[in-house]
């Protein structure tokens, strides 16, 4: 067991801004985990009708030294976003992840944050990644991933029985007290706090522009409705037609992503200046269904009980679901 902690998500819970520190202070040593998590994903939809028979994955922690050693990877936990077909392997890759790093560590990190804003965050991310949908279409066309994902009594569960020691901690307290924060941090891990303790800027942040999302979604639906039409095009030149959808899908995903993120308030302006202005409006609203509600409570907030750096947060999240109904 060589490193000091295992960072295992969740997924837009502060990850890239965690991993920057670790990465950039001279007391830690930082180790992305994100091709392990990765590799455990491809083996396991590889392996979906015989889980039981997936291959052994070797995993080596460095040799001890006086820093604090951390492997991170908000994959390990997250899963689906792109395939939501997938979702209900999510758990046997949680604990095929587990098996696979449980030999390297016995302390886990897990940082979350109101499930609420966690579904605002990964549709966010959808956009970011060339999806279209609004909220509400999201939240229904990625139920699973919602329920797999945001089953956190699971995930600890997982760990616990794998022999870590599990830490929740709330993404709200660095902005809320933020000393506390890396007071309990401290506590719980053993460790001292990152020393370089910069938030990472720019694209590198991966934080999404909630103001832009509704064109980012647009501009991604326009370049999928050209794709599908050039799908359908007569062109006897099949090279052709594949070049151009590829380089269309290249843009889906990237092009609103990247030219909005630093666009200026003018710049953005002529460009909604080009859709119907009777598109826009509220695209940020969603509600969730009372099953859906039933489950994150039930297994997103109720397992917190046990965690007594989460006692602030919990009436806030119960509210903020109930607001969703």
């Amino acid at each position: 067991m060589n490193f000091d902690f295992i960072h295992i998500g969740l997924a837009k819970c502060m990850s890239t801004t965690l991993q920057t520190q670790w990465d950039r202070s001279s007391n830690y040593r930082y180790q992305s985990g994100h091709e392990i998590a990765h590799t455990c994903a491809k083996f396991v939809v590889q392996h979906a009708s015989e889980l039981e028979q997936l291959p052994t994955i070797n995993v080596t922690a460095p040799e001890g030294h006086d820093e604090v050693d951390v492997i991170s990877s908000e994959s390990f936990s997250f899963s689906s976003l792109e395939q939501p077909e997938m979702s209900d392997h999510t758990a046997a890759k949680q604990r095929y992840v587990a098996q696979t790093m449980c030999h390297l560590s016995n302390k886990v990190l897990i940082v979350i944050r109101d499930p609420i804003q966690w579904v605002r965050s990964v549709h966010a991310q959808s956009i970011s990644q060339g999806g279209f949908s609004s909220p509400q279409e999201f939240v229904q066309s990625h139920r699973g991933v919602l329920l797999n994902n945001l089953h956190l009594g699971r995930l600890i569960e997982i760990w616990q029985r794998n022999g870590l020691e599990v830490t929740v901690l709330p993404m709200e307290g660095v902005t809320q007290d933020a000393e506390l924060f890396w007071q309990t941090y401290e506590s719980s891990l053993g460790v001292p706090r990152p020393d370089y303790m910069t938030e990472a800027t720019g694209i590198s942040r991966n934080a999404s522009r909630y103001d832009r999302l509704e064109l980012a979604a647009l501009i991604n639906r326009f370049q999928h409705q050209l794709s599908g039409l050039v799908e359908k095009g007569e062109s006897p030149n099949i090279q052709d037609r594949t070049a151009i959808r590829n380089a269309l899908a290249l843009v889906q995903r990237w092009g609103a992503r990247r030219a909005l993120h630093t666009a200026t308030e003018d710049e953005v302006t002529s460009i909604q200046a080009l859709f119907n202005p009777d598109y826009f409006g509220g695209f940020e609203h969603f509600k969730l269904d009372a099953a859906l509600i039933d489950h994150l409570t039930e297994h997103f907030v109720a397992p917190l009980e046990q965690h007594p750096a989460m006692a602030p947060h919990l009436a806030g999240y119960r509210e903020s679901l109930e607001a969703a109904r």
